[in-house]
């Protein structure tokens, strides 16, 4: 919030104090009410053996996540927006609950479909602040490529590649190297190989 109010206004940080609490509501309530459902069957599904898996638990856990998301796609119907017809703070920690919770697989989930065109919205938001290129004179960057130094006839895996930025510039600038990218992310990972294969 510190950093949404500070760098982030007015679009992140709405002006409208009537905005500004609504898109703070929404991200009290992804802590509060839909979190938890969310938590326990991720940890379920994808943390614990499946022959130690408490199927009522996980049923439960399914249940209370999906009555929670049913409150923001009913919000969501009238709505582009969490806060509103703009994007603010309010959507990126609800989204990216939101995103887990679709991107599980062996879940069974009402439609969402206002849900699932709001993740669409912010999805086309996500490609202006948080691109899926990088520039490879970026400090940073340097620091990384030189903190690896020359990784030619080595294999190298970007694990949370998310959109497959800093495997590209590895494999850029080490053509001899073996670079894999792996992300939890269904669809970061479709869109890092899309673009591997529009290179």
């Amino acid at each position: 919030r510190y950093l949404a109010a500070k760098y982030g206004a007015p679009q992140l940080w709405p002006d409208s104090p009537e905005k500004r609490a609504l898109a703070e509501r929404w991200m009290d309530w992804q802590l509060s009410t839909p979190s938890r459902g969310v938590t326990v069957a991720f940890q379920m599904l994808y943390r614990t053996p499946e022959e130690q898996r408490d199927r009522a638990t996980l049923a439960a856990a399914v249940a209370e996540a999906n009555a929670a998301f049913s409150i923001l796609d009913a919000h969501l119907a009238t709505r582009r927006f969490v806060a509103g017809d703009d994007f603010s703070i309010g959507d990126i920690p609800v989204g990216a609950l939101a995103y887990r919770w679709l991107a599980m697989e062996h879940i069974e989930r009402p439609p969402f479909t206002a849900l699932v065109a709001w993740q669409a919205r912010l999805a086309a938001q996500s490609e202006e602040h948080y691109p899926s290129t990088i520039d490879p004179r970026i400090q940073f960057v340097q620091v990384a490529l030189s903190h690896f130094g020359d990784l030619n006839g080595k294999r190298v895996i970007d694990v949370g590649c998310g959109k497959g930025r800093f495997a590209r510039i590895f494999q850029q600038e080490n053509p001899g190297a073996m670079v894999a990218a792996v992300d939890i992310a269904e669809a970061m990972l479709a869109h890092a190989t899309g673009l591997e294969r529009a290179a």
